[in-house]
C-alpha cells in the first residue's frame, strides 16, 4: 500500500489503542489480570483486552525488527509472536476473548528472550470449543455517502494440539467535503474565488488465518496468511471565477482511482538445538498495484485548455528465509540471526 493512502485510511478509520501510566517500580510491575477484571468491560478479542491494560501501551509490530520477535511487546502463552507489520497486532485480534484466562504484565528484562525490555503483556489462552465475535461499526456522516464496511469478524478454536484462528476485517471510507475556497495574492487582494468539492471513497476487506501447533518437546510451528485489497477512488472538482486579471474562470476536475491487492504468508518452526533455541522463519509477499490520475482543465465555454493522465501498473514481490539462535538464563539472553 503506498504510504499517503494507508496514512489515510488508518486516520479515517475508527481506532482506539490503550493509555500509558506514569512507570512503576520494578517490583510493582508485575502484575495479573484475569478474565473476570475485562468483563465490565465487554471486550470481545483479546486486542481489546490489550488496548484497556492500566498502565500498558501495545507497541505495534516494527517492520525493520527480526522475524522472529514480530516487534511487538505482547507474548501468547509464553512464546513470541512471529511475522511482521500488521500481522502481530491480527494475530492478537484473531483471539476470542472468552479464550483468554489471564493476561500477566511482565518486566522484559527479565524474561530469557532475546530483544525484549520495558513492560511486557502475556496473553494465557486455554484450548477451548470454536468461538467468535462480531463487531460492525458503520460510519454515518452528514453530507457523506454511509460507510456501512467497517467491522471485523473473527473466529479461533482447536483441533486437538492445533489452534487455528481466522478473521475478516473490514475499512471503509465515504467522505465528501463541499466549500468555498479564496486566492489571494501576499498584500490580500482576492483574484479568484472557488467553489471546492472533494468526494473521497475507500473500502479495504481483508481476509487472514493463522495456525499454531505445539508439537511437545520445545517444538512449535506457526502459519499465518493474509490477503487484502484496497479499492480507492478520489475525485477533486473546481469551479473558478477570476476578480481580477489574475485569477481564472473556468472548471479543473482531478480524478484518482487505485486498486492494490496484497498477500502475505509466514511461517516459523522452532526447535531445540545447539544448547538453546533454533527458530527458522519463511516469508513472501506480494503486492499488485493499478492506478490511474486524470486531470482536465476547462474553461468557461466548456472549451477544453489541458488534458492530463498518468498510469501505474505495479507488481512487487519480497520472500525472506532466515534463521534465529538464541540462548537465555537467569535473566540473560543471547541471540545469533542471519
Amino acid at each position: 500500500m503506498h504510504k499517503d493512502t494507508a496514512a489515510m485510511l488508518a486516520l479515517l478509520a475508527a481506532l482506539s489503542g490503550g493509555y500509558a501510566a506514569p512507570a512503576l517500580a520494578a517490583q510493582e510491575q508485575e502484575r495479573v489480570y484475569e478474565r473476570a477484571f475485562f468483563a465490565p468491560l465487554a471486550p470481545q478479542t483479546a486486542l481489546e483486552m490489550i488496548e484497556r491494560l492500566p498502565g500498558f501501551t501495545l507497541q505495534e509490530a516494527d517492520e525493520d525488527r527480526g522475524l522472529g520477535q514480530g516487534g511487538t511487546n505482547v507474548l501468547i502463552n509464553g512464546r513470541p509472536i512471529t511475522g511482521k507489520g500488521e500481522a502481530a497486532t491480527n494475530q492478537i485480534a484473531q483471539i476470542a476473548a472468552g479464550n483468554v484466562v489471564e493476561i500477566e504484565i511482565l518486566d522484559g528484562a527479565s524474561l530469557d528472550i532475546p530483544g525484549f525490555s520495558g513492560l511486557v503483556a502475556n496473553i494465557i489462552t486455554e484450548r477451548a470449543a470454536w468461538s467468535g465475535s462480531v463487531s460492525w461499526e458503520p460510519e454515518f456522516r452528514q453530507g457523506s455517502e454511509p460507510a456501512l464496511g467497517i467491522g471485523t469478524l473473527a473466529l479461533s478454536g482447536s483441533l486437538g494440539d492445533v489452534d487455528l484462528a481466522f478473521a475478516l476485517d473490514g475499512v471503509s471510507v465515504r467522505r465528501t467535503f463541499v466549500g468555498p475556497e479564496s486566492v489571494a495574492d501576499i498584500n490580500g487582494l482576492v483574484f479568484e474565488e472557488r467553489d471546492e468539492s472533494l468526494a473521497i471513497i475507500g473500502d479495504q476487506p481483508e481476509v487472514s488465518g493463522s495456525l499454531a501447533w505445539e508439537r511437545g518437546n520445545g517444538h512449535f510451528f506457526n502459519a499465518k496468511a493474509s490477503l487484502s485489497r484496497l479499492d480507492l477512488n478520489r475525485e477533486q472538482i473546481s469551479r473558478s471565477r477570476a476578480l481580477t486579471a489574475r485569477g481564472f474562470s473556468g472548471l479543473n476536475i482531478g480524478r484518482f482511482a487505485q486498486i492494490e491487492t496484497t498477500a502475505n504468508l509466514d511461517a516459523d518452526y522452532t526447535l531445540p538445538a545447539f544448547g538453546g533455541e533454533l527458530t527458522l522463519i519463511a516469508a513472501a509477499s506480494a503486492t499488485q498495484n493499478e492506478a490511474a490520475t486524470r486531470v482536465s482543465v476547462d474553461d468557461v465555454f466548456a472549451n477544453a485548455l489541458s488534458r492530463q493522465g498518468f498510469e501505474e501498473d505495479s507488481t512487487a514481490f519480497e520472500g525472506i528465509v532466515r534463521f534465529e539462535q538464541s540462548w537465555g538464563s537467569a535473566g540473560r539472553s543471547w541471540q545469533l540471526a542471519g
